[in-house]
């Protein structure tokens, strides 16, 4: 259960990783950092609304791009 002491060291549970292969990964990635930095300062209520903008812009930018090309 998170936040709940526990007899496992902290490597030893499985770490998932994966490879940023394009700057629009890596921005996204960026975006769920800040998120998770808005929830421990001011709740969850408050990173859920920060990823709801930031997503909603994210599509807008991806679409204007493929429309431009």
């Amino acid at each position: 259960m998170p936040g709940q002491p526990t007899d496992e060291k902290f490597w030893q549970g499985l770490a998932f990783t994966r490879v940023i292969k394009t700057r629009v990964e890596e921005f996204q990635l960026r975006g769920y950092l800040k998120a998770n930095r808005i929830q421990a300062a001011r709740g969850e209520k408050a990173r859920e609304e920060y990823l709801a903008k930031f997503n909603e812009w994210v599509r807008q930018m991806r679409s204007s791009v493929v429309s431009s090309a």
